[in-house]
């Protein structure tokens, strides 16, 4: 259990009481713990651990850097006094409270401070204390008039019904642009531990409103009765209703109506050898914005995802695979069970990825996408074998795409081989060969090129758009996690798909009678493989885990000793 708050984390204009015995993620995603929002921070972008007297910062591959005195670092012990600094955001740590050194009994010359005689002390040392007590009380007065209920007949205030809707403390209210960044955990009083998750009261969502216009996410749709972006069907205005001009009248929407009615299949095929292990961090970082925003614009997408090292006995693997599907926890957890390794010489197994890629059971009249990510060329002997294996898949909707990551840790240039035989690859499959823009952008570069790189201004304003939505968690959503309505959680993973918010509500909360029932139904053969992989997603948030509990390429149930371990766990 965490212990008393000891430092204080000032960034930006805030500060945030640090817990002894508590891990921080500084970043601007939705599993930060500390939401800093600003350009140069990553989603996951520095770690914080408090033990004792110990605060140790820890970098997570962020592209913008994490810094302490100057000085570039990958892991740093932290004491007072010190400037770290998250890309372009400075923080500073400080001591929480002064501990005043209490005399022993019996000590000649000392007697142990009354109350009154300590509150006494320290007024003469800050008179202006009185002038702060003062002003609190004028802001609880003002508070409770804002809030006071209004009077039969009488509207709401509109400022009332937004901060009643933010029952999620990571929710950005104002969404207005801000150059500041805004850091979206509030300082709590230094006297007190932070607040219970399970004594939150949560507005049923009949009595709120939400805290933007959501229904153009909704037109149209039919669903289970909460709001998802991606678990709903077939809405014609849905996330175009929220955009500029260009978004709601621009070559974007009819591309996306076409794909919406002929479907649309990716295919991600990874390098996956040790070098490429900054990529895949960011990749599973990202993967879920990515989805959400894809299946925003295109709710039947089907994703799929090839990893591949080289042939030989050394390898591990040569390839592994999830085919495409609709079941996105599957592809989301598949893809944290990917571990950068292995890859002892310079070229690597391209035509194996290639081929488990291009022969997936698609269907017959979607857009098929294959997006190739590596830092290494095929063997030499492979290369007229890859040249018509490529050219007989991208014939019609059919297209192969090829980035290339850099070469080396420093140098900002792909390797020349490399270079040389993805822009073949791009070339035979009527696609285009693209250099990895940065970690932190991976997954939206993959999203321009699957709907057309000449989209690519409006995808980032999509993106952005559901980024905004997704960081809020449904109100009904979590009242039916925070009341442990079963019966309704089931439902929700029962949808196919999943109801996105029941998930998001269960990791948010973390409630010990849900995650109980989540585990449960990982060793329930009965329960329906997509919902039981999304039962995994959740578990290995919500614990911590390294990796999902459920082995995503089986796609079965869960063995029960490992269920009784994972209970023993809670």
């Amino acid at each position: 259990m965490p212990g008393s708050p000891r430092f204080r984390l000032r960034i930006g204009e805030q500060s945030v009481a640090l817990h002894d015995g508590r891990t921080y993620v500084i970043g601007q995603g939705d599993t930060a713990t500390i939401r800093v929002v600003h350009g140069s921070i990553a989603d996951e972008h520095a770690r914080l651990s408090v033990a004792g007297d110990d605060v140790v910062l820890e970098d997570l591959h962020s592209s913008g850097g994490t810094f302490v005195g100057g000085i570039r670092v990958q892991r740093a012990k932290l004491v007072p006094g010190d400037r770290p600094r998250f890309g372009d955001v400075e923080a500073e740590l400080t001591v929480l409270t002064e501990i005043l050194p209490v005399p022993r009994p019996g000590r000649p010359g000392h007697h142990e401070e009354t109350f009154q005689e300590i509150m006494a002390r320290e007024l003469a040392h800050a008179p202006w204390f009185l002038i702060s007590v003062a002003a609190h009380a004028v802001l609880l007065l003002l508070l409770s008039w804002l809030f006071a209920t209004p009077p039969a007949g009488q509207k709401p205030d509109a400022t009332a019904k937004i901060l009643l809707a933010s029952v999620d403390e990571d929710i950005v209210l104002d969404e207005s642009p801000q150059e500041v960044p805004q850091v979206e955990e509030v300082e709590r009083d230094e006297q007190t531990l932070e607040p219970r998750v399970e004594s939150m009261q949560v507005p049923e969502a009949k009595d709120v409103e939400p805290a933007f216009d959501t229904s153009a996410f909704t037109s149209g749709f039919d669903g289970i009765g909460l709001t998802s972006v991606r678990g709903k069907r077939g809405g014609s205005d849905d996330i175009f209703g929220l955009g500029s001009d260009a978004l709601r009248k621009g070559n974007l929407r009819a591309t996306v109506a076409k794909l919406r009615e002929t479907g649309l299949e990716i295919v991600f095929v990874f390098d996956s050898t040790g070098s490429m292990d900054r990529v895949l961090m960011a990749a599973k970082r990202r993967i879920f914005r990515m989805v959400e925003t894809l299946h925003a614009l295109v709710p039947t997408a089907r994703i799929g995802i090839v990893t591949y090292r080289d042939r030989g006995g050394s390898e591990e693997y040569v390839t592994r695979n999830v085919p495409v599907t609709l079941d996105v926890y599957r592809v989301m957890n598949f893809m944290h069970t990917i571990q950068a390794a292995g890859g002892g010489d310079f070229e690597e197994a391209v035509l194996e990825g290639l081929k488990q890629a291009t022969t997936q059971r698609w269907l017959p009249n979607s857009r098929r996408v294959v997006v190739l990510i590596g830092d290494a060329p095929p063997h030499r002997e492979d290369e007229r074998s890859l040249r018509t294996l490529v050219q007989s898949f991208a014939r019609g909707q059919a297209f192969v795409h090829a980035i290339a990551t850099v070469d080396g840790v420093r140098s900002r240039q792909p390797n020349p081989d490399t270079k040389r035989s993805f822009e073949s690859i791009a070339t035979e499959g009527h696609g285009v060969y693209s250099l990895l823009e940065g970690e932190d952008t991976i997954l939206k570069q993959v999203l321009a090129l699957a709907f057309g790189t000449e989209h690519r201004r409006d995808l980032d304003e999509v993106y952005a758009l559901v980024d905004r939505r997704t960081q809020r968690t449904e109100v009904a959503a979590l009242d039916i996690v925070q009341r442990g309505d079963l019966a309704a959680i089931e439902k929700g993973l029962r949808h196919d798909p999943v109801d996105d918010e029941i998930v998001k509500a269960a990791i948010k909360l973390k409630s010990d009678t849900v995650t109980r029932f989540l585990v449960e139904k990982l060793g329930d053969a009965r329960f329906p493989s997509h919902a039981r992989q999304a039962c995994s997603y959740a578990v290995m948030r919500i614990l911590e885990l390294r990796q999902p509990p459920l082995d995503p390429e089986g796609n079965g149930a869960l063995a029960p000793p490992d269920v009784a371990r994972l209970l023993q766990r809670l």
